[in-house]
């Protein structure tokens, strides 16, 4: 499967405590990793298999695929607080709350900053810091929690840099039920999408009026929830701009409440051992939790739970760690007997210590399944997103044998105008495929466009899909992985030319926005042909082995019955996958070594001279930098050593031979 660019933004839930020493993730190997130094040579994990003879279209035959080990998040036995309603859903009218908790969480060019604040019932009002609240306030409030629609992801727009806000607002009942408000947008109107999550699901409200009633209600409470028009373009015309960005910790890891340290807590329920294992993380240099009321988080005192009514005290660990000012801790809590499938939920305290002095409670619920093995959420497709699929039959048609994976996207709407919003992004199909005598997983990502919840255009059917399968299993490359490497996942993209091409423009967002549109033209190299793609009838198709995105990854282009190499990115010396010995180019490997740390191959464009530099990036390993040295001046370009630890040599391409290895090329285009 595919792993997700940005962490934050999965659709699975994985229980990632690097504290415990413990991860899980998709079954298939993850991107490769930030390198760190190895200390012995790294060899050739499998040898280079002979030619193979390539058939002529095999057949393909999909099967449908089991995700993993799934369950639905959703708790049959929660109250139904979340209504459906004409403009979409809302709150419950006739809920009543009896706390709400308020943290403001802040950082960016200045000092980190953390506001909490709570509002409790007493009697017929609410009280906040001893000032009381009436209840049509608290009331106005609730009744702001409407025109939702329910999402897969989150949705934030962040517009400009050194300014990460967070709101999260817990509201909980007599009954011990949960309901989070959240938001981390910069600039929309009321610093919306807002987000109401609740019993598994994520609602999202466009307008942002969630924000500006909790402004009202807790007035001076730090963090301005006011429209500023400090970016007319989108304020004045009302825009809307948001992109997918993940899940909250509440609803990847499975609790409520504990909102003052919930962005640094993470957990798992350990079948295994009976036992609850979690991280929270206090103080530290750059960024996250910074001043509270009574100070900076630097010790955590306690941590309880309860089951079944009897109360366990849990074991605390410090970290150590190389920053000398962070302060973050591992606890866990031995349970007598726990059984796989049994749902659970168990009262929380937190205690923690401030650098003021003080001391503090912080209390919520941890809830999930009892699993035997690691175990994955899966939410439905968006609200758009599944009303788009509803109104197109070749979707539906593949959907019968595939799952779809995931969708990711960045959109925007007008306010007043738009019924709902236009998105461009993404679509991750997951399959399973028999072809050749080989059975192995594969996934399919393919561009999407929405205008009033349906595709401007859809290019991929079954047809096309087993024909692209078919055409890669021609390639000499895919059949010598296949043979050696049955059960390697196969990932492919697809693109038309198609109305993607004059689709409205997204805002800018900071950091990686999701991709929405690929395109591959490049100039003849070597035996490679040139090719620009897509074109009018001439989808762009393309193939990688267990990659997660299309810039980012080891990616061919079909182009014909050849295979253009578009990009390269291995980390031989810490990714022991076994697929880098098909994939690194013959010139790097010597005596069944290859004696770099990183290889990167990528083509640049200078859009202003229309001409194109390949360009080729070697790290070498330290202990084996002779043989890497070697290596590079036997090379047919010239390598530019000046600025290691990074080697790099411009005009380079790789071709793929015919016996389905790679060879570097010199490859000067003027």
């Amino acid at each position: 499967m595919p792993q997700i660019k940005n962490p934050g933004r999965a659709v699975v839930i994985c229980f990632i405590v690097a504290a415990l020493l413990a991860s899980c993730g998709p079954v298939t190997p993850n991107p490769a990793p930030t390198p760190t130094p190895a200390k012995t040579p790294v060899p050739t994990n499998t040898p280079v298999p002979s030619a193979t003879p390539t058939p002529a279209g095999p057949a393909v035959t999909f099967e449908k695929p089991a995700l993993w080990n799934t369950f639905d998040p959703t708790d049959p036995n929660s109250p139904e607080l979340i209504i459906r309603e004409d403009q979409g859903f809302r709150l419950n009218p006739l809920w009543q709350v009896a706390k709400i908790e308020y943290v403001y969480d802040w950082w960016g060019l200045g000092e980190p900053g953390l506001g909490y604040e709570t509002i409790k019932q007493n009697g017929s009002s609410y009280l906040w810091n001893n000032k009381k609240i009436s209840k049509d306030q608290v009331n106005a409030f609730l009744a702001s929690i409407t025109n939702l629609h329910p999402v897969q992801s989150l949705l934030t727009g962040v517009f400009h840099t050194d300014d990460y806000p967070t709101w999260q607002l817990d509201l909980t009942d007599a009954d011990g039920n949960h309901i989070l408000l959240y938001s981390a947008s910069n600039e929309n109107p009321g610093y919306g999408p807002w987000h109401v999550i609740y019993d598994g699901h994520i609602y999202a409200q466009y307008e942002g009026t969630i924000g500006l009633a909790v402004g009202k209600l807790f007035d001076g409470a730090g963090g301005s929830f006011a429209w500023k028009p400090d970016f007319p373009e989108y304020h004045t015309s009302e825009v809307v701009g948001f992109e997918t960005s993940g899940w909250p910790n509440q609803l990847s890891y499975g609790f409520a409440g504990l909102l003052p340290v919930s962005g640094n807590f993470y957990y798992k329920a350990n079948f295994a051992d009976s036992e609850v294992q979690g991280y929270v993380r206090g103080r530290y240099s750059i960024g996250g939790m910074g001043d509270m009321i009574v100070g900076k988080i630097d010790n955590l005192l306690s941590v309880e739970l309860t089951v079944d009514g009897k109360k366990h005290s849990c074991n605390i660990k410090k970290v150590e760690s190389q920053d000398a000012y962070s302060a973050e801790w591992t606890f866990s809590c031995k349970l007598e007997s726990v059984t796989a499938g049994q749902r659970y939920a168990y009262p929380i305290l937190v205690q923690l210590h401030t650098d003021a002095g003080q001391k503090f409670t912080t209390s919520g619920e941890l809830y999930g399944i009892w699993q035997d093995k690691n175990a994955y959420a899966v939410l439905p497709p968006g609200e758009e997103i599944q009303a788009a699929i509803n109104s197109n039959p070749d979707l539906q048609d593949l959907l019968k044998d595939h799952i779809l994976y995931d969708a990711y996207y960045a959109g925007k709407m007008q306010l007043g105008k738009d019924k709902s919003p236009a998105l461009l992004g993404e679509i991750v199909l997951d399959g399973q495929a028999k072809v050749a005598g080989y059975e192995f997983p594969y996934t399919v990502t393919i561009p999407f466009g929405i205008i009033d919840q349906k595709f401007v255009e859809w290019g991929l059917t079954r047809q096309e899909l087993q024909r692209l399968i078919s055409d890669v299993f021609k390639i000499s490359l895919p059949l010598r992985v296949y043979k050696n490497l049955p059960h390697t996942t196969l990932n492919l993209w697809y693109v038309t030319k198609d109305k993607l091409d004059d689709f409205p423009t997204m805002p800018f967002f900071v950091g990686s926005s999701p991709p929405s549109y690929f395109g591959v033209n490049l100039p003849r190299c070597g035996k490679n042909p040139a090719i620009a793609f897509p074109a009018t009838q001439q989808p762009l198709r393309a193939f990688g082995f267990m990659s997660a995105d299309f810039r980012d990854a080891t990616t061919f282009v079909l182009a014909g019955n050849e295979a253009i190499p578009y990009g390269m990115n291995l980390y031989p010396a810490t990714d022991k996958d076994e697929l880098i010995p098909y994939l690194a180019p013959k010139e790097l490997m010597r005596n069944g070594e290859i004696p770099f740390d990183h290889i990167q191959y990528e083509h640049l464009s200078k859009p202003a001279k229309i001409t194109y530099t390949f360009y080729l990036e070697l790290q070498p390993h330290d202990e084996t930098k002779d043989v890497a040295n070697s290596i590079a001046n036997s090379l047919p370009v010239k390598v530019d050593k000046q600025f290691g630890p990074y080697w790099s040599a411009t005009d380079t391409g790789i071709v793929m031979n015919n016996d389905g290895s790679l060879s570097v090329v010199s490859c000067p285009i003027k």
